[in-house]
């Protein structure tokens, strides 16, 4: 037997995952729940990176894998490589393409909600941050992770 049903469109909710999903096992089970919701509109889903080498590439093949699994069409995108210490960003060009549709998101002119939850470090978050102080207002951040 199976259900289906809907949520209507001003009850749903916009949503950026932000993962380290090659680092621990939840991460990938995070995904598929958040993808198979009625109520999210999941815009994308952001590769974070961890405490090793290549971490971030991982990251990113492990939620591209799901997102593949689940048939789904959400955007896997690349974000940053290391810790925000280590990032130069002068300009927006400076922003990984995980923190580019973070703060895209955030200024669009889409009325649902926005919900960034980051299961991991923040790095492409708080990069979008630092070179958009603004969007702060226009997002709740929930964070489940470390540094």
């Amino acid at each position: 037997m199976t259900f289906h049903f809907t949520v209507r469109d001003d009850k749903q909710i916009r949503v950026i995952i932000d993962t380290d999903a090659d680092c621990e096992a939840d991460d990938p089970f995070a995904i598929a729940q958040a993808l198979l919701t009625p109520k999210f509109m999941v815009k994308a889903i952001c590769a974070e990176h961890f405490n090793e080498a290549g971490s971030m590439e991982r990251s990113f093949r492990t939620a591209s894998t799901v997102v593949q699994l689940l048939n789904s069409d959400v955007p896997v995108l690349e974000g940053a490589r290391t810790p925000l210490a280590g990032l130069h960003l002068a300009s927006d060009e400076d922003l990984s393409p995980a923190s580019r549709a973070i703060l895209d998101e955030a200024l669009s002119a889409d009325t649902h909600p926005l919900f960034v939850l980051c299961l991991g470090a923040i790095t492409n978050v708080a990069a979008a941050i630092k070179l958009h102080p603004e969007i702060v207002s226009r997002m709740t951040i929930i964070w489940i992770g470390t540094q």
